[in-house]
């Protein structure tokens, strides 16, 4: 997002954020207190908040007595149910900070637990029991094989982080590259609800190149595999399905998690399909609650869509998924194409739907923020080239948005519910 300086009005603004305190503009001037987090950006700044809609009204991190300014520009949101709220900065391979917020008894935000550092920095994360879960894959373990270093960070202790490890080199059965076993980047954290999780493993092998330098290549982007981990990250069980690629969302180094579960615990697995070597289209298979194998279902979603692949998944309520698609279609796709049309998909009866009425035009989007899904809906904050950033509202069952809480800042990184 497009950075501004603070000059003129806005820096009036936040010296007189910085020295005085007094309520927000949110309908009927209530004080900014209530269920509802957001997480708002200005600069290189982010002010953390809690309001008490998110279906209407406006909100400002001008004068907000009770927002908390952070001098960080965050990268990943994760919620630990309604505990807490886990911000954490990607420091591209240098330690990453992360903190934690949940809400005092008056509904007002506050800093929960210690604040953390991530020696490795992170490629993904999750929630899992009372943690939250960051790892980075392609690391070099003591053995001297590549895996995983993980952090756990405990929600019910202070945030204190304790660190696993996780050999990745051969997960697959031992696959080899000439000679060279493949190693696995991890994507995605799905709590089982049985003391373990799944995430999903996409297999490279290192290509050596001019001048000695290497570079990661999938080994078979026509396979899928899915690993259950306990908490001290032995592997339970693998998974395996070659009716889909691997299950990522990709945008530059980036990694999404594309596995997600119902509320019944039955845990989809999708791909977008990135992989420009894959033979197969976007789609999705599920591995019932419980189970121990994938079963038969299967969607082809790039044909329900109309050619497009995807790049992120969210669970909305039910067996209602959100999907964020390239705006191009598969043949024009590059690792710049924006991702700004959205669709929402019901599982059981496989009806696609896309998310056009009350919503934004694609080409109009010029940021969006993590969303979060409550009370059988999905709030979506996003912010167009002619508005400030806006919470939209989706009915899964209709797939029709309208437009809720305006967040005066230039951007929203998130948004979740608290309790207190």
């Amino acid at each position: 997002m497009k950075k501004v300086k603070y000059t003129g009005v806005w820096a009036l603004a936040l010296a007189l954020l910085t020295l005085a305190g007094c309520s927000d503009d949110t309908t009927g001037g209530n004080a900014s207190q209530g269920n509802y987090f957001v997480a708002a950006t200005q600069g290189d700044f982010t002010y953390m908040l809690s309001v008490n809609d998110l279906e209407s009204g406006t909100a400002t991190i001008v004068g907000n007595g009770s927002a908390i300014e952070e001098p960080y520009a965050f990268t990943a949101f994760v919620a630990n149910g309604e505990r807490s709220v886990t911000a954490m900065q990607y420091r591209q391979g240098d330690p990453s900070i992360g903190m934690s917020y949940s809400l005092n008894s008056e509904g007002v935000i506050q800093k929960t637990g210690n604040e953390f550092q991530l020696e490795k920095g992170y490629g993904t994360w999750g929630s899992f029991g009372n943690y939250i879960v960051a790892a980075r894959s392609g690391q070099t373990l003591t053995d001297g094989t590549t895996g995983a270093i993980a952090y756990l960070i405990d929600q019910t202790n202070g945030n204190g982080v304790s660190t696993k490890y996780l050999s990745t080199t051969g997960l697959n059965g031992g696959i080899e590259y000439y000679g060279v076993k493949e190693s696995a980047t991890l994507s995605g954290v799905v709590d089982r609800g049985n003391g373990t999780f799944l995430t999903a493993g996409i297999f490279s092998h290192g290509v050596t190149g001019s001048g000695g330098s290497t570079t990661a290549t999938v080994g078979n982007p026509d396979e899928c595999w899915v690993f259950e981990l306990d908490q001290n990250f032995n592997v339970v069980r693998s998974f395996k399905d070659d009716r889909i690629s691997y299950s990522a969302g990709r945008y530059r180094s980036a990694y999404y998690s594309q596995i997600d579960s119902d509320d019944n615990n039955n845990v989809y697995v999708f791909s977008g399909a990135y992989d420009a070597t894959s033979t197969k289209n976007a789609g999705v298979v599920r591995i019932p609650s419980g189970a121990s194998t994938f079963d038969s279902y299967y969607w082809d979603l790039e044909t329900a869509s109309g050619g497009y692949r995807f790049r992120k998944v969210w669970h909305i309520t039910d067996d209602y998924f959100l999907l964020e698609y390239y705006n191009e279609q598969y043949e024009t796709l590059n690792i710049s194409s924006a991702a700004t049309q959205y669709a929402v998909v019901r599982m059981g009866t496989k009806d696609f739907k896309w998310v056009t009425t009350g919503f934004p035009a694609k080409g109009n989007i010029t940021g969006t923020g993590w969303p979060f899904a409550h009370n059988g809906k999905m709030y979506f904050p996003v912010t167009t080239d002619s508005a400030r950033p806006t919470v939209y509202v989706i009915d899964p069952a209709t797939a029709v948005a309208k437009a809720g809480l305006v967040i005066e800042a230039e951007g929203v990184s998130a948004l979740a519910r608290l309790a207190y």
